[in-house]
């Protein structure tokens, strides 16, 4: 069994990223993100806190931005578009869920959409569908691509299960993998006989959010099994929707839970922040620096 881990497929993303910032601070350009935190959830602030390090090591300027809780929806609107304004912010990072109060669906809407680095934007989820998105993908769908491409999982004629049918991964995961020619499937918790379908498949993908779901099973000895759940046992550990261990040796390759796609993840969502610089600069537009850009 082949265990696909996250930290050289992040690696090589940061290592090119870091290098197109370079090319960026020539032109007189710096990368900057706003990171925006509603409330003060622990696992929000861990994980904008390890994001905001990660800018440090490669070179992307990161604004802190905590609100409160009861911000809101106009106040978050209002806040929304004093960064769509600021021409010195290339990328918007809201951490999610947000409030209940608050309609994600309308937040969505109003961030400037090539500051949209979670790609949420529906004109950008609409670029995905007719294959224009120039680069810069939702974090984890392209994660997931990431992770595929960087161990040479080939996907064209590839029978594919994606268990979500999400807007933030399923969807727009499915369209990505339709432009390499596999062959989708998407269920979801009304899907009959759901373990059949996933064993049959040769990528099976989960992301349903609840721990140690899946067992041996749901999968074939061919399988290989890409977990994006990110759950956490009774005791506090983390683990994903797959139960490792009654899998381990039993399929052909699976991410592990953690050091799997969260890492890869976090890597793409940086990088859509260097592309939005070079789009809102107009570099793009500039041959010599197209050339080096590659």
């Amino acid at each position: 069994m082949k265990v696909l881990l996250g930290k050289p497929v992040a690696d090589a993303i940061y290592k090119k990223a870091k290098a197109r910032i370079s090319l960026l601070r020539e032109y007189g350009y710096i990368p900057r993100v706003a990171m925006v935190q509603i409330g003060t959830a622990s696992d929000d602030t861990y994980y904008k806190q390890s994001l905001m390090r990660q800018c440090e090591r490669i070179g992307i300027q990161a604004d802190d931005v905590s609100l409160p809780e009861t911000i809101t929806e106009e106040e978050l609107i209002h806040q929304i578009q004093l960064f769509n304004e600021n021409q010195e912010i290339h990328g918007v990072m809201i951490f999610r869920p947000l409030p209940a109060h608050i309609s994600n669906e309308k937040i969505s809407c109003f961030l400037d959409h090539c500051k949209d680095v979670d790609y949420m934007n529906p004109d950008n989820l609409g670029k995905i569908i007719i294959g224009k998105s120039r680069g810069r993908l939702p974090g984890t769908p392209a994660a997931v691509m990431e992770m595929l491409d960087f161990y040479k999982i080939p996907l064209e004629g590839q029978g594919i299960v994606i268990v979500n049918r999400s807007l933030v991964v399923g969807k727009p995961l499915a369209m990505l993998l339709l432009d390499r020619s596999a062959t989708v499937t998407v269920c979801h918790s009304k899907t009959k006989k759901l373990a059949d379908v996933m064993r049959r498949a040769d990528i099976v993908v989960t992301a349903v959010g609840r721990p140690e779901l899946f067992t041996a099973s749901s999968f074939d000895s061919h399988s290989v099994v890409i977990d994006i759940g990110i759950n956490k046992r009774a005791d506090g550990s983390m683990c994903g929707d797959v139960d490792y261990s009654s899998i381990e040796n039993r399929v052909a390759a699976v991410t592990p839970v953690p050091r799997g796609i969260g890492v890869v993840t976090s890597a793409v969502l940086l990088r859509n922040v260097v592309y939005a610089c070079r789009q809102l600069s107009g570099l793009s537009m500039v041959a010599a620096f197209e050339e080096r850009w590659g």
